[in-house]
C-alpha cells in the first residue's frame, strides 16, 4: 500500500508539473469559490461511434485515449473526412449498444430494418488501412464492417461513398500541445474526456423556456456539485474510485460549444430558436465569463476538457468522489 501511495504521489507530481503551463494559455477574471462541498460522479457515458448515441454505464475502464471504446469508430465521407451531427443531424438517432461480455457493438436505427453487429476489438492488416481526417488531424483507420457497414450508413444518411471506420489501435493521435502536452485522443473532437456538471445544467435550465437534458452536451463524466460552473476553475483533480484506487487527471481547456447542444437528441431536429445557444450568449460566452484570451471571447462554453496524459488502466464508477487538488488562479 505504501508503494502504491508513492507511485500515486509521483503521478500527481507529474500531473501538476504538466499542468503548470496551462495557467499561461488561458486567463479569466472571474474567480469561482473553491469550497464546493462534496463532488461525486453522477453519470458516465461512452460513445463508441463519433456523433452517434452514447451508452450510459455504471462504470468505465480507462484506455490511453479516454474511456475504453469511446469514439473509436467514425463515419467518413467520400474524401475520408469525418461526418458529425453538425452536418448530418440524423447521426444522433443511431443507437449503439455495447456488450462488455462478448465485446460486440450493436448498431441500429428506428428507420433501418437491419442492424449491424461489429466486434469492438479488431485487428487490422497494413494492406487494409488508410488515412481519415478529423478536425485537420490525419489518422490511420480501416473499414470496421466491410461493405455491409458502409452500405448501412450510406442508406441511412442518403449519401454515396460513405465509409464506417475504426481507428487503428497502434495509431497515436496527439492532443493539442498548447493544452495537453502528453495526451492522446480517439476520434473525439480533441481530448480524452469531457466533464460536465449537473448543477451547471440546472442553472442553465432555469434560464430556458424548455429545459434540455445533459445528453445534448455529450459528456463522458457528469458530476454532482453544489456550485454551478465551479468546474470552470478546477485544474488538477483526483477520482477516489469504488475499488479504492486514485485516478489523477487535469482539466486542460474549457469546452467551446458548436450548434450540437441545440440539436434534440431524440428527434434529430435543431431548436427553431437556437436554444440553448441563444441564452448561453448572455452568461456563458468567453467575454461574459471573463476570459482574456481573445479567440475565446465570442465562443460559448459548457463543460471542461480533461486529460490523463495517456495513462491506461483504472475504472471510474458512478458514485466516485472527486477531489479538487488545484485551481486556476486567474
Amino acid at each position: 500500500e505504501n508503494m502504491q501511495d508513492q507511485n500515486f504521489d509521483f503521478l500527481v507530481g507529474i500531473t501538476l508539473f504538466a499542468s503548470v503551463a496551462l495557467a499561461f494559455t488561458l486567463q479569466k477574471k472571474k474567480l469561482y469559490p473553491k469550497s464546493v462541498g462534496k463532488v461525486t460522479v453522477s453519470d458516465i457515458f461512452v460513445y463508441p461511434i463519433k456523433s452517434c448515441k452514447g451508452n450510459r454505464v455504471s462504470a468505465a475502464n480507462i484506455s490511453k485515449t479516454g474511456f475504453a471504446f469511446d469514439r473509436i469508430f467514425m463515419v467518413v465521407d467520400g474524401k475520408n473526412n469525418f461526418l458529425s451531427q453538425r452536418t448530418q443531424p440524423k447521426l444522433c438517432l443511431v443507437e449503439t449498444t455495447i456488450n462488455y461480455e462478448s465485446f460486440m457493438l450493436t448498431i441500429s436505427s428506428p428507420t433501418m430494418s437491419s442492424k449491424l453487429s461489429v466486434p469492438l476489438q479488431q485487428t487490422e492488416s497494413n494492406s487494409d488501412t488508410f488515412e481519415v481526417t478529423v478536425w485537420g488531424d490525419i489518422c490511420t483507420a480501416f473499414e470496421a464492417a466491410g461493405e455491409n457497414g458502409n452500405t448501412w450508413f450510406s442508406e441511412y444518411l442518403g449519401i454515396k461513398d460513405v465509409r464506417f471506420v475504426r481507428m487503428c489501435d497502434n495509431f497515436i493521435r496527439k492532443t493539442d500541445p498548447d493544452y495537453a502536452i502528453d495526451g492522446q485522443a480517439s476520434f473525439a473532437d480533441g481530448f480524452p474526456f469531457l466533464l460536465c456538471s449537473k448543477s451547471s445544467l440546472e442553472e442553465l435550465n432555469k434560464k430556458l423556456t424548455n429545459s434540455i437534458p445533459i445528453e445534448n452536451f455529450r459528456p463522458n463524466i457528469v458530476v454532482e456539485c453544489n456550485v454551478p460552473f465551479a468546474e470552470d476553475n478546477w485544474r488538477d483533480i483526483v477520482f477516489h474510485t469504488n475499488d479504492n484506487s486514485k485516478i489523477a487527471m487535469t482539466v486542460v481547456k474549457p469546452c467551446s460549444r458548436c450548434q450540437i447542444p441545440s440539436l434534440n437528441q431524440q428527434t434529430g431536429e435543431f431548436d427553431k430558436n437556437n436554444e440553448p445557444s441563444r441564452t448561453m450568449k448572455s452568461f456563458r460566452s468567453g467575454k461574459a465569463i471573463g476570459y482574456n484570451k481573445e479567440k475565446f471571447k465570442g465562443q460559448l462554453f459548457f463543460g471542461q476538457n480533461v486529460d490523463h496524459q495517456g495513462r491506461e488502466g483504472g475504472t471510474i464508477y458512478i458514485g466516485d468522489e472527486l477531489e479538487i487538488l488545484s485551481y486556476y488562479n486567474w
